[in-house]
C-alpha cells in the first residue's frame, strides 16, 4: 500500500507534468535533458526535512508523516490542512504563523537565491519550467544541477517565478537517489517510466522533497512534502 504524505504544491502539478510530458525516454534524450553531476549530493538525513526554528526542530519529518500531509510554509498552520482538504490532518496540532520557520539550513520565505547557495552549495536540485508563465515552449526539466546553475538558468529563461526543488529517494535496497538518479534508476534497469510512476511502491521506500519558488531573487514559497511507500 502507497502512504502519501504530501503538501499540496506546485510541485504535484510539477511531477504530473513531468509524468505526462515525452521526455527521459530515450538514450538522446537521457543525454540532452540531464546528466548525473558526480560533485552533488542528496540530502541524506531525514532530518533536514523539518521545519526549524533559531536551529532546533519544531516540526519533525516524522510528526509530517504521523500527520499524514507534508508541510506549506506559506500556510504553516494545522487547520489549513484541516479546511482544505477536508479533515485529513490527523497529527499533533501546530500553528506558526508569525514564527521565522526555516528549513534546517536556515531557508525560508524572504531568503534570497545567495542564501540558498550558500545553504546548499553541492546539493542537487531539478529546474521545473512554468509552461503557464512566459516562458519558452521548449524549455526543460534540468537536473542534476547546482544551486549556483539554478540561479543561472533563473536569469536565462527571465521567467516570473521559476519552480524548483531537491529531491530525495531511498530505493527498497537504501540506494539514495537525487532527480537525476532517479530516471537513472529507470534507464540503467531498463524499466517503463510510465510503469514505475505507477507503482512506485515496488521500487522505492521513501520520496522526500523540498520545493522553492523564486521570484526577484527572492524565495516566495516553500514547501516540504514527504511519501512514504509502504
Amino acid at each position: 500500500m502507497k502512504k502519501i504524505l504530501a503538501a499540496v504544491t506546485a510541485g504535484a502539478l510539477c511531477m504530473a507534468l513531468v509524468g505526462c510530458g515525452g521526455i527521459f525516454l530515450t538514450k538522446s534524450d537521457k543525454e540532452k535533458f540531464y546528466v548525473t553531476d558526480p560533485s552533488l549530493h542528496v540530502l541524506e538525513d531525514m532530518d533536514e526535512f523539518g521545519v526549524y526554528e533559531d536551529g532546533k526542530a519544531i516540526l519533525t519529518a516524522e510528526e509530517m508523516e504521523n500527520g499524514g500531509r507534508g508541510f506549506n510554509f506559506n500556510n504553516p498552520y494545522s487547520e489549513y490542512f484541516e479546511g482544505t482538504f477536508g479533515g485529513s490532518y490527523t497529527g499533533e496540532p501546530y500553528d506558526f504563523r508569525g514564527r521565522n520557520i526555516t528549513t534546517k539550513r536556515g531557508i525560508g520565505i524572504g531568503s534570497t537565491m545567495e542564501d540558498v547557495i550558500e545553504a546548499y552549495p553541492d546539493i542537487a536540485c531539478m529546474v521545473v519550467p512554468d509552461k503557464t508563465k512566459s516562458t519558452p515552449d521548449n524549455a526543460p526539466y534540468i537536473f542534476d544541477i547546482s544551486p549556483a546553475q539554478v540561479e543561472y538558468r533563473i536569469r536565462d529563461y527571465e521567467r516570473e517565478s521559476p519552480f524548483f526543488k531537491i529531491e530525495r529517494y531511498e530505493t527498497k535496497d537504501g540506494e539514495l537517489l537525487s532527480s537525476a538518479g532517479y530516471y537513472d534508476y529507470i534507464y540503467d534497469n531498463d524499466l517503463s517510466r510510465y510503469y514505475v510512476y505507477d507503482h512506485e511502491e515496488e521500487y522505492f521506500k521513501s520520496h522526500y522533497t523540498i520545493s522553492f519558488v523564486v521570484e526577484d531573487g527572492t524565495i516566495t514559497e516553500l514547501t516540504i512534502a514527504v511519501i512514504l511507500y509502504e
